[in-house]
Order: C-alpha cells, then structure tokens, then sequence
C-alpha cells in the first residue's frame, strides 16, 4: 500500500501538469466550476454553433426575413434565386421558424433514437484493456477520452435533430402528394355522385323512349341510341366511383398538423449540421485519462522490482491539427449553406418543390375556372335546346330532346367535379402556404 501511496505521490506533478496543458489546449478556463467542454461552443477561438442567421448570411440561395416588429423570422430565397425560380412561376414565400411540439413518435423516429441511444452507450463508456507479453510482462487499463462523453450527447442530439427532421420532410412530402390524391378523389366522387342521384331521371328518360316507340313516335333504333347514351354515363358514373373508391381511405393532413414544417425542416437542417461540427471537435481533440496495474516480471540488481512495476495513472492530451486551421472553419461554413440550399434545390430541394407545387394548383385552377365558364355556357346551351324542342311532337325532335336530357346531366356531373377540383385545391394551396407560415 505505501508503494502505491509513493507511486501516485511521485506522479503528481507530471499528471498535474498534463491536467493544466488539456485544459489550455481545449481552450477552456482552469477556474474551478468552468464547464471543461466549453471547448465545442469556443471552438478554437471561432464560434462552434452557428445559427440559422449565420448559415444564411453565407448562404446563396437564401436570406433571412423579420417581421416589422422583429418578432417573427423567416427564411426566403435571395432576389436572384427569386427571379429564377419566378421564371418558372415559382413564388417562394417565408418560412416560419415557429417551435414546434407534440411531434408523433413514429416508428422511424423511434428507431433513429435506439441505434442512438445504443451508439451513445459504447461511445460514452470507459475502455478496459489488458495486454501480455512472451516475457511475462503486463498491464490491465482502464480509461477513457472524456470529450467521450460530450460526444455521446452529441449522438443523442443527432436522433432527435434526425426525427424532426423526418417528420417535417414526411409531413412536406405527404401534403404535396395528398394534395393530388385528394383533389382526383373530389372530383370522381363529385362526378359519380351527381349521377347517382339523377338515376331515377335517366332511367325516366329510357321509359319515355320506350313508350314512344309503342306509340310510334320514334323509331327502335332512336330508342336504341338514348340507352346507349343513358349506358355511357352509368358507365362514367361506375368509373368514377372505382377512382374515388381507391382515394376514399387515404389520410389528410389539417393546416394545424403541417403548419410552418418548412421552418422546422431548416431549423433541423441547420442543428444537424452544429451537431456534425461538434462532433467532428470531439473526433479531433483527445483528452484520455487511464489508470491500471502494470506487471514486468523482472527484478533490478537489488533484488526489488522496477519502478514501472504497480500501479499508474495517466493523461493524455491531443488535438489533430487540421481542426484548428483556418481552412475547417470555411469549409464548415461552406458544407452548411449547402447543406441548407440544397432545400431550395431547383427541381430537387424539398422547399422547391412546394413552391413549385403551389404554382402547379394556380395554373390548375385558371385551366378549371376557364372549364367550368364552358361547361356553363353548355349547360345553359343545352337547356335552351330542351326548351325550344319542349312542343315538338316529330320523331327526330323527340329524339333530339331526349338526348339533350341526358346530355345536360352529363354536363351537370362535369360541372360538379370541376367545381369540386376548384374547390379542393383551394384548400390544398392553403395548406401548401400553411408549410410555410
């Protein structure tokens, strides 16, 4: 026990001094109380953790938006990436940074955060080693890189950065997809609806044409000609229904459940970036602390074993090099502009293709509004042709009058899924701008 008392006592300075020489070079304060991982938000004498607002100053493609009051920030693409992707009728708007909570522990996410959890306990945990030689010489370690354990939280920050991350994305993706889904499941059913409900008159249709041939008013094949017509229709109606009925179960999103997912998705875009800087810091720096029992087997000319015999401790203190260059902070700061402008991608970035998206619903409803003007002007075409043939009592009028019966109700179902498209994607251009409030 006194050799080991003399060991440590015999040790001190030097391990002292190892204590004070980590503590310099990672760049933090030797006061008592100081945090000693101070070192990943000093960063070598650079600030480690970059804001949003210091990505986008960098960033090319985006700029940072403030409310008149300040107190609402935004992110929106920079005049020349505005312009480009106006040119392609792309009207990127801000995107909210609003806190979001309450986010579904789905299954992904659960599972980013056990390979995490699992990852963090072996990176946060000592090493114990033992080694042996053919002289009889040997030696059982403990120890560990203590910048270890910062660098286990920083695998557990990841997961929850990687969850938002997907849940913002999946969100994004889904209401654009849905949006589609949704408005083809409008119409067909708006279509197969409104024929369904003036079945009874069509097929009153067909019972005139029926009594008329008895009477002698029209011909066998004009009757023959109103029920293919009366057919083709209860055919669209069938068809419409199959269409609606694969989209009748799909799941929606409301405006409370993606709204400002864009903010969120660059909000954990930019802390997964902090998260791989900092862990990039704690790869490069070691601060290793180790104690353990050391063996030789040999004894000196007094008989007594070597010094390096018993029990030791030690520090170690490193840094690679490459980490506190200039060159690493600008390659940083270039890797997290990128990272956040691949978001704005033309053709491939996330917030792209909602911009895009919303342009796609506003040339969509031009093109429907433009359909259902038509689609009136045929109606109220049709009911004057119904009118006008109303007292006509020759076979080829009664024939005539009979199919533009059916013909206003084709164009009646028409109208109505026009104006169910119109309808849904109005609400799917609110939820589209809700991404981004």
């Amino acid at each position: 026990m006194l050799d080991v008392l003399h060991y440590f006592s015999s040790k001190a300075k030097p391990i002292t001094f190892a204590l004070t020489a980590a503590t310099l070079l990672s760049g933090c304060s030797s006061t008592i109380g100081t945090n000693p991982f101070d070192v990943f938000k000093k960063g070598f004498g650079k600030s480690e953790v970059t804001t949003i607002e210091d990505i986008i100053a960098k960033s090319e493609r985006t700029k940072i938006v403030k409310s008149g009051d300040g107190t609402k920030v935004g992110v929106q693409t920079r005049k020349e990436v505005s312009d480009n992707l106006q040119s392609l009728g792309i009207n990127a708007t801000a995107l909210s940074r609003a806190d979001l909570s309450g986010e579904e522990n789905s299954a992904w996410c659960r599972y980013l955060q056990k390979s995490a959890e699992t990852e963090a306990t072996i990176v946060g945990s000592p090493s114990l080693s033992a080694s042996t030689d053919d002289e009889g010489s040997g030696s059982l370690t403990i120890g560990m890189n203590l910048l270890d354990f910062k660098k286990a939280q920083l695998i557990r920050q990841s997961s929850e950065a990687r969850c938002r991350a997907h849940t913002a994305s999946k969100k994004i993706e889904g209401t654009l997809g849905l949006a589609a889904e949704a408005t083809s499941f409008a119409a067909n059913w708006a279509k197969q609806d409104y024929i369904r409900r003036n079945l009874g008159a069509l097929n009153q249709i067909q019972a005139q044409a029926h009594s008329y041939v008895s009477n002698g008013s029209i011909t066998v094949q004009d009757k023959n000609s109103i029920a293919t017509n009366v057919a083709q229709l209860k055919s669209e109606m069938n068809r419409a229904r199959a269409e609606a009925d694969k989209r009748k179960d799909l799941p929606s999103f409301n405006i409370n459940q993606i709204k400002s997912r864009h903010g969120a998705l660059v909000e954990a875009t930019n802390d997964l970036q902090n998260i791989d800087r900092e862990i990039r810091t704690a790869d490069s720096l070691d601060l290793s602390v180790q104690t353990g029992y050391r063996y030789n087997g040999q004894f000196n000319d007094q008989l007594q074993r070597n010094d390096s015999d018993g029990y030791f401790a030690s520090v170690k203190v490193g840094v690679k090099l490459g980490a506190i260059t200039h060159r690493r902070a600008e390659l940083e700061d270039q890797a997290a502009s990128a990272r956040l402008d691949a978001l704005f991608e033309e053709n491939t970035g996330t917030v792209w293709k909602s911009g895009f998206a919303e342009k796609s619903i506003a040339n969509s409803l031009v093109s429907l509004r433009k359909s259902e003007h038509s689609l009136s002007d045929a109606l109220s075409q049709t009911n004057d042709t119904i009118s006008k043939l109303a007292d006509a009592d020759r076979a080829e009028v009664i024939r005539a009058r009979l199919i533009a019966k059916i013909q206003r109700v084709k164009i009646l179902s028409d109208l109505a899924a026009v104006r169910a498209s119109i309808n849904q994607l109005e609400e799917n251009r609110k939820k589209i701008k809700a991404l981004s409030n």
